[in-house]
């Protein structure tokens, strides 16, 4: 099957990482594969244009409704999304002021109801810088026109919605907008699943698209709780952060059927993530087979902010150790 790629060009886009993230588990298949943080689908659609099928049904969850409900709409209405899109880019390009127009339509998605929210998302994000969607304390969206080259032509938007629409016709696959910690919660030792965490950094998450559910600390504790869960439960997952290739030196592979995947040494944005993600009781106690690790025994006793101030110094230094 050819590989399958997200039209949606969003923030944190790993299409480089997947081939040999993946082929870790050339030799498994899986009852489930659970997409927490979907975004895009990029892990999913990934797992989905294996030539031996990775999963026998997948479920993809955002609490960000938009790209849930634009992935879910490419089963029945891919060709009417494509035309808009289409009519969308050419009109902004065409413009005497690209970065009006498209603040127009930024204008529109925060007057909009969910269906009109849904149908700019993949136009808002594919033409702003890198995909990345800012909104600002009342989660209004405040993203700006980028005038560097569209990530995803008209042309090749069309292509990859057709594509997927044909492989979610012929698919086990369904799509939510739940809270995590309810994704995971029936999760036991004994189930063949697959679960995939994406999940936000600690310092981008008062971008808006998950603080309006509940705040920072509240999401750091119910991530650290899935994690466990995960862990002692022995069901296979994968962690990502920091890394938009695959870093070989920095591929961690347990026991507990957990790899996790960061940055290069350098990354300010990568490495200290695994100990906002492992319970205290976790780091220091799983067998980390990497060199560049080390537990932070200190953070343990620190409150959250405190803690993410304290790695973050230590990434800092780290890094202006290595520019020197």
């Amino acid at each position: 099957m050819p590989q399958l790629k997200p039209p949606i060009h969003y923030f944190g886009y790993r299409e480089d990482l997947l081939t040999p993230l993946f082929e870790l588990f050339s030799d498994k298949q899986y009852a489930r594969c659970i997409d927490v943080f979907a975004g895009s689908g990029s892990f999913s659609l990934h797992a989905m244009s294996r030539e031996v099928p990775f999963a026998m049904s997948y479920h993809l969850s955002d609490r960000f409704k938009p790209c849930m409900a634009f992935l879910a709409a490419l089963t029945t209405s891919s060709e009417a999304l494509s035309r808009q899109y289409t009519t969308l880019v050419k009109a902004t390009k065409e413009s005497q002021d690209p970065a009006q127009h498209y603040a127009s339509h930024v204008n529109a998605y925060n007057r909009g109801n969910d269906e009109t929210k849904m149908q700019l998302i993949a136009y808002l994000t594919n033409l702003t810088f890198q995909g990345e969607l800012r909104f600002d304390e009342d989660q209004r969206l405040i993203s700006q026109y980028s005038d560097k080259p569209i990530a995803v032509t008209p042309l090749n938007f069309t292509a990859q919605c057709q594509a997927l629409e044909r492989t979610f016709k012929q698919s086990k696959l369904t799509f939510s907008e739940d809270d995590f910690i309810h994704l995971l919660e029936e999760l036991s030792p004994g189930f063949d699943d697959f679960v995939i965490l994406d999940a936000p950094y600690p310092d981008a998450y008062v971008d808006g698209i998950y603080e309006k559910y509940e705040s920072k600390v509240a999401f750091h504790q119910k991530l650290q709780y899935c994690v466990d869960k995960l862990v002692n439960a022995k069901i296979d997952f994968v962690l990502c952060y920091g890394a938009l290739i695959f870093p070989e030196a920095f591929l961690i592979q347990t026991a507990n059927h957990f790899v996790h995947v960061s940055g290069a040494p350098e990354d300010v944005m990568g490495e200290y993530l695994e100990h906002f993600y492992f319970p205290p009781h976790l780091v220091g106690t799983i067998d980390f087979q990497v060199q560049g690790f080390y537990p932070y025994e200190e953070i343990k006793s620190l409150e959250y902010e405190q803690a993410l101030s304290h790695l973050q110094e230590k990434q800092i230094a780290k890094l202006s150790m290595c520019a020197e």
